[in-house]
């Protein structure tokens, strides 16, 4: 256990534990998920802390964890979203909360309490876990609705059909949602025909027959 005050616990964020010529080969958007991550991880330690415990740090310390870890929340998704304005915007809100929180303005002095190295790594690694699932999610999105991949194949995979007959159906539910599938048959091998499609971000995806069919698969399991 280690004792430190929140404005040490929080210290060091801007270079996100990266080695210096690590972080400054990174994007600016690399840069700022890898700040607020960095920052995530500690709000959650800090969130997820026995208020009732000898050595913690009072409960309106707690109360502005989550509120950092909620504004947190909504500037990762602009990022995912190519939003770096928005982004921007959530990570002003996010500065002024990590001023209050570091600065100890709510208690009114340097608040000091006990880390234990263990569950600090753990509950980073969690966050970083959680967050790179929510992008994958994010960037996976077809439609606004939220609606991925994944949300097409499993609705199609509960028709009482073969996935070889599905494949046309996938084609037409992408294109209902104004994705822009084009479909390049591979006669000689029809697994190997594949669907190019428009995500919601504008990047442009592709999924083969043969994937399609095994997520059908998978789906049905």
């Amino acid at each position: 256990m280690t004792q430190v005050t929140v404005s040490q616990f929080f210290a060091g964020y801007m270079a996100a534990n990266k080695a210096g010529q690590e972080f400054d080969q990174l994007t600016s958007e690399q840069r700022m998920r890898a700040q607020f991550e960095f920052i995530g991880g500690r709000a959650m330690y800090i969130r997820d802390l026995d208020f009732d415990a000898p050595e913690a740090p009072p409960r309106s310390i707690g109360a502005e964890a989550r509120r950092i870890l909620r504004d947190l929340e909504g500037a990762l998704s602009a990022i995912d979203e190519g939003n770096i304005y928005a982004a921007a915007m959530e990570s002003l809100k996010i500065g002024r909360w990590m001023e209050r929180v570091t600065s100890g303005q709510l208690a009114h002095k340097a608040i000091t309490f006990s880390v234990n190295s263990d569950a600090l790594a753990a509950a980073q690694a969690k966050y970083s876990q959680s967050q790179s699932e929510k992008a994958q999610k994010r960037r996976n999105k077809v439609n606004e609705n939220g609606e991925t991949i994944g949300h097409i194949i499993e609705r199609l995979a509960r028709q009482d059909e073969t996935a070889a007959n599905l494949w046309q159906q996938f084609e037409y539910a992408l294109r209902e949602i104004g994705a822009d599938p084009e479909l390049k048959k591979n006669p000689r091998e029809p697994r190997k025909s594949i669907i190019t499609y428009f995500k919601a971000d504008g990047a442009q995806a592709s999924i083969k027959r043969g994937q399609f069919e095994n997520r059908i698969s998978e789906a049905r399991k």
